[in-house]
Order: C-alpha cells, then sequence, then structure tokens
C-alpha cells in the first residue's frame, strides 16, 4: 500500500467536533502529534507531557476512520475526570457514547494497515504459517533471537527475512 496525503489536523477537527456535539470532554490543551511506535500501539495519552501521540504508520498507511477513532480513544484519556482511569469508568462511558455515532472505540484494535514492511523497516520478522510480517527500526530480542518468539496472530514460528546480524 501506498503512502497516502492525509490532513492529520483536518482529522483531530472532525473528532473534536463531534466530541463536542455528543458532550464528551477532552483537554483542549493538550498537543497531538504523530510519532513512531513499533508494533501495535496506535496512540497513547502522556498525562505528564500533556500530549497526545499517534502511531506515524496509522496516520500514514491507515483508514481515515481508524485514524480518527484512535484519536477519539486518546481524547477520551486526555478529559480530566478519566485521566489515571485507564479503559473503565467514566472513560468508558464515554466511548460508547461516542460508539453510538459511527465510532468504533475500544480498548485495544487491530488495524490492518497492508504496509509492505520490507520497503520501511530495517528488520523484518514473517510468520512460517500465517505469513504475517512485523517491521522493526531497532535491533530487539525478536531480531536477534526469532526462534524464542512466537507470531502474534497464530502463535507460529517466526523467522527474520530482513536485517541481520550486524
Amino acid at each position: 500500500m501506498e503512502k497516502k496525503n492525509v490532513n492529520f489536523r483536518q482529522l483531530v477537527k472532525e473528532v473534536k467536533a463531534d466530541m463536542d456535539k455528543f458532550h464528551v470532554p477532552y483537554d483542549n490543551y493538550y498537543e497531538l502529534a504523530i510519532k513512531y511506535f513499533s508494533g501495535s500501539t496506535w496512540g497513547t495519552c502522556n498525562y505528564i507531557e500533556q500530549a497526545i501521540y499517534i502511531n506515524s504508520d496509522l496516520v500514514l498507511y491507515g483508514k481515515d476512520e481508524d485514524i480518527k477513532n484512535t484519536i477519539c480513544h486518546e481524547l477520551i484519556h486526555s478529559a480530566k475526570e478519566c485521566r489515571y482511569e485507564g479503559h473503565r469508568g467514566l472513560w468508558k462511558k464515554y466511548a460508547n457514547i461516542m460508539n453510538q455515532h459511527d465510532y468504533h472505540i475500544s480498548r485495544s484494535n487491530r488495524y490492518e494497515l497492508n504496509i509492505d514492511a520490507t520497503k520501511i523497516y530495517k528488520y523484518v520478522v514473517k510468520c512460517v504459517n500465517c505469513g504475517n510480517t512485523q517491521g522493526f527500526n531497532t535491533r530487539r530480542g525478536v531480531v536477534k533471537n526469532p526462534e524464542n518468539y512466537l507470531c502474534t496472530k497464530c502463535t507460529g514460528k517466526i523467522i527474520l527475512i530482513k536485517g541481520g546480524v550486524e
């Protein structure tokens, strides 16, 4: 899948407008930024930095709907009454409100990005069973010793297909 041209700020505005319309609180002072995360972390809300980070791969390769769901998920975390609450209580209540209005907010999501990992990552592992690939730009345990890890989709054996010993 090719990189797409995303107007991230426009998506943020749309999500905030929807949250305002449905009276779901968020902290408007939190900065929203795009950041690289390895693995399947799509977003994070950092209370200390008062910042929300959305995964760069999701923004570049994901569907607008999935990006908006992630922005909304993290903005709910920023609400004063939801901080340090995790995915319980008021966070869950507000997520359910947004879910009644064409959002799909949950504790975790597995978005399919259809990225050719070999083109954008320095190291790539692949499941010999289901073909699932996962890319990394840093040399970590799964890259050094793939035989000690299992596929995140089917628990099959994984092998290193790009990168190697340095």
